[in-house]
């Protein structure tokens, strides 16, 4: 009787905890508003393909973490909406793009598995639909790859949002179809909590013009987990796709050019934060940047990109942010003159 008890407790714990988890995703991308001749509007659509009631919030926020307030055609107007979708039932939320155009996202909770998906539509003034895609929901990642494609007639954009309360600090990587660099320089951006933010691909300066006419592909890394969905713009046309996971334990694109780093020393920093000492010997090919990854236990916890200065041997660099026990080794990799990077060597603390 007693174990038949003890079972039956531990059924409804197992039950109820459960039925407690959050099944949280995002659309990276919400638009809507006038913005000239053009109307943007943002349909969600969720649905529940489960057996029981799934009761949730949709939350949405403008490109600077603030309320992004929206009215519905059901007459709604606010940032935030309760749903309760029946098993097998589906639930559209559609804006009615009154007032200027603004950007932000939206965040999901449910307390049941549910999927959903979000259509980005463009009207003109006489409400005649231009051109209209699907923007896919998407997990947090901290490395991923989307496609580029900047040829005549088109570009392509990215819309980051970082749902989280710590900065991320997102590193890019141009690269040709082959896998070959095609900037020699990585890109970077900071996204604060809560912040998001669309750019099109040839708006990094560091790129230049190399990626203008330009197809292939963009590797990412961010130092907190976003979420991202690709946008192809062509004549009178716009895609979505969603972002490719890459193992967190990847290797980034490269060859074999190596740098030889000869010390590493880690230690606090006066005033505060991380300081990192580097000694490199000889190399065939000039160090341009050196790409820092402090790790603890294994996961990232910081990455920053720091500017070699030509003719040098000896650098120091400090990560203000840190502080020495937030890390217990450090990955770096040179990034040389060529545009060739090369392999990532960790020193522990």
């Amino acid at each position: 009787m007693r174990n038949a008890a003890y079972l039956a407790l531990l059924v409804i714990l197992v039950s109820a905890t459960a039925l407690a988890q959050q099944i949280t995703f995002f659309f990276p991308q919400i638009a809507d508003g006038v913005a000239g001749v053009v109307v943007f509007r943002t349909t969600v659509i969720l649905i529940n393909n489960g057996d029981g009631v799934a009761t949730g919030t949709i939350v949405f926020r403008r490109s600077d973490g603030s309320a992004f307030s929206l009215t519905l055609k059901d007459g709604r107007t606010g940032s935030q909406f309760s749903f309760q979708l029946q098993p097998k039932q589906t639930l559209v939320l559609e804006s009615t793009g009154e007032g200027p155009a603004r950007n932000g996202y939206a965040l999901i909770t449910s307390d049941r598995t549910i999927g959903g998906t979000a259509i980005f539509s463009e009207f003109d003034s006489a409400g005649k639909l231009l051109t209209e895609a699907g923007v896919p929901a998407s997990p947090n990642l901290n490395n991923f790859t989307v496609f580029v494609d900047t040829r005549t007639g088109f570009n392509t954009g990215l819309a980051v949002a970082n749902t989280g309360s710590t900065s991320s600090t997102l590193s890019f990587r141009l690269l040709r179809l082959d896998a070959s660099l095609l900037s020699t320089t990585p890109a970077t951006l900071v996204l604060g909590p809560n912040e998001q933010k669309a750019q099109f691909v040839t708006e990094f300066a560091e790129f230049g013009d190399t990626s203008k006419n330009a197809v292939g592909s963009l590797e990412v890394t961010a130092s907190s987990p976003v979420s991202a969905v690709t946008l192809r713009t062509g004549p009178a046309s716009l895609t979505t796709t969603p972002v490719v996971p890459r193992p967190a334990g990847a290797k980034l694109s490269s060859t074999g050019t190596d740098a030889i780093i000869e010390q590493v020393t880690l230690g606090d920093a006066g005033g505060g934060g991380v300081a990192i000492t580097i000694q490199t010997g000889s190399s065939p090919d000039p160090i341009q940047s050196f790409i820092v990854r402090f790790m603890r236990g294994g996961n990232l916890v910081q990455e920053q990109i720091e500017a070699a200065t030509p003719g040098q041997s000896r650098y120091r660099f400090v990560a203000p942010h840190l502080v020495i026990s937030d890390i217990d080794q450090v990955q770096i990799r040179p990034v040389f003159a060529s545009g060739l990077l090369g392999e990532s060597s960790t020193h522990k603390k």
